[in-house]
């Protein structure tokens, strides 16, 4: 499948271009493409900030600097996404306040992950606007999203853990990608929070959360194998086709997933 004509794409920094702009080299894993005149012409377009256009030629070569991580999706419109959010949480009242705070309007599902003390969970939730499900047995982070997952109707889902804040905007910087038919989930950069201490400068610097801020297709054998699914956002039937979260899984179920 093509992106559509009017999606914005950039050239990745590292890809270096030589014999006037017809070889590229780069992208992930490394690789040297070679263009026509006209495709070296297009690609100069494209990073000057022009959208792609309906000509399906185009839009293939297109294709192909996406797939090879040579060049990253630059969404021009922003569409709403029928979109629900699964914070799955255990015992984090004031971390559950903080996160549905910053989420704001957007439809949410709370799920208690047999939390200790249920009614403040469950205040907090309503207090926000938000459905509160919760769970009799305590199952880790990934049985709980499947529980949320169960309740669901909308074409997107996003996951946010209950010890994240949201920046504002962050699912309008994020869902202009599905607009390219075959991306199917987006994750944003985790940053941890700045703090003194050993362990506030080790998770800032080192956090396995935080993946850095260069953009990247995800996958094996790529720069970015894995996105942590503490905050993504994805076509809801892509997570229902692969069978969801593994909830036998305590630890490592968001990168199985991935």
């Amino acid at each position: 499948m093509l992106p559509p004509a009017g999606f914005g794409i950039r050239i990745d920094e590292s890809v270096r271009r030589v014999d006037r702009g017809r070889i590229l080299i780069g992208g992930s894993p490394l690789r040297i493409m070679r263009l026509s005149a006209t495709g070296a012409d297009l690609v100069d377009s494209w990073s000057d900030g022009d959208p792609l256009g309906a000509d399906s030629a185009h839009r293939r070569l297109a294709r192909r600097l996406l797939d090879a991580g040579m060049a990253h999706p630059r969404p021009i419109a922003v569409r709403p996404l029928d979109v629900t959010v699964i914070v799955p949480v255990r015992d984090n009242v004031d971390g559950l306040d903080r996160c549905l705070r910053a989420l704001g309007d957007t439809p949410v599902v709370v799920v208690d992950d047999a939390s200790s003390d249920a009614v403040s969970h469950r205040r907090v939730a309503r207090d926000h606007g938000a459905e509160y499900i919760r769970r009799p047995d305590n199952g880790g982070p990934g049985a709980a999203r499947v529980t949320g997952m169960d309740s669901i109707t909308s074409e997107f889902v996003a996951f946010v853990d209950s010890d994240l804040e949201v920046r504002s905007g962050w699912l309008s910087g994020l869902c202009g990608h599905f607009d390219d038919p075959v991306v199917v989930a987006v994750a944003p950069r985790v940053r941890s929070r700045r703090g003194s201490g050993l362990l506030a400068a080790h998770e800032r610097f080192h956090s396995p959360l935080d993946l850095g801020e260069d953009p990247g297709n995800v996958g094996p054998g790529r720069t970015i194998s894995y996105v942590p699914t503490a905050a993504l956002v994805a076509r809801t039937v892509a997570i229902e086709a692969v069978g969801g979260f593994d909830p036998d899984m305590r630890w490592g179920e968001d990168v199985d997933l991935i």
